[in-house]
């Protein structure tokens, strides 16, 4: 039925004004709000499908405002569930924050796009929030989010006895992941692949980031 059909019957079976508004909410099926005289309706358009019964309840739940919904109402919204659109996952905003006191990441991440990507990585970077600095058994020294494309380096890594190419071994590391994403090992997709692995070690000082990380590795984890 059409929407001016579907407020005609509400209108009768309430015996007042009715204005009807139909919705494509993901949320609320029915609001309903007085106003003098009658009634304003927001309906989804689920109920433009709804048979004489369920108009009935419908007009019943308008007319008894504060009352809660029929069985009858909730069983027709469930059993048409399917229609109801599934509202967007909200994505978290990312604040960037490139400038450290000893590295600014904008400036390493321009060059290391440079240098060994051709300029093609477009994600954004950022460090991390700072927390503080406490005895730990692990720590991430940087992620790279696919949802919102976005690199964080650990900011306690911003420390003057850590070497640029450190930083830049890491920015390198989490570019790669933006660049090749989930690769299928064996039946499930994996970060760290063989191939991920081979395109990692290009990287000129990789064995000496490593190594670096490993000698330092106390320190960062603030023993």
């Amino acid at each position: 039925m059409s929407r001016e059909e579907l407020q005609e019957i509400i209108a009768r079976l309430v015996a007042g004004p009715v204005a009807v508004t139909i919705t494509d909410n993901s949320h609320a099926m029915i609001t309903v709000r007085w106003s003098n005289p009658g009634y304003k309706v927001r309906l989804h358009h689920m109920f433009l499908e709804a048979d004489p019964p369920v108009l009935k309840a419908l007009a019943g739940f308008i007319g008894k405002r504060g009352r809660r919904p029929s069985p009858l109402l909730r069983e027709f919204v469930t059993a048409h569930a399917e229609k109801i659109k599934k509202a967007p996952a909200r994505t978290r905003r990312t604040a960037v924050r490139t400038g450290g006191r000893y590295f600014d990441l904008r400036e390493i991440f321009a060059r290391v796009n440079r240098e060994y990507f051709n300029g093609q990585v477009d994600c954004r970077i950022t460090w991390g929030t700072r927390t503080r600095v406490r005895p730990r058994c692990s720590i991430r020294l940087g992620t790279y989010s696919e949802q919102t494309k976005t690199i964080r380096v650990n900011p306690h890594l911003d420390r003057s006895f850590v070497p640029r190419y450190v930083i830049e071994g890491i920015v390198y590391h989490e570019m790669l992941h933006h660049l090749v994403g989930r690769t299928p090992v064996k039946g499930r997709k994996v970060a760290h692949s063989p191939a991920f692995r081979r395109l990692e070690a290009r990287f000129p000082y990789h064995g000496e980031v490593q190594a670096w990380i490993k000698t330092h590795r106390d320190r960062l984890l603030g023993r």
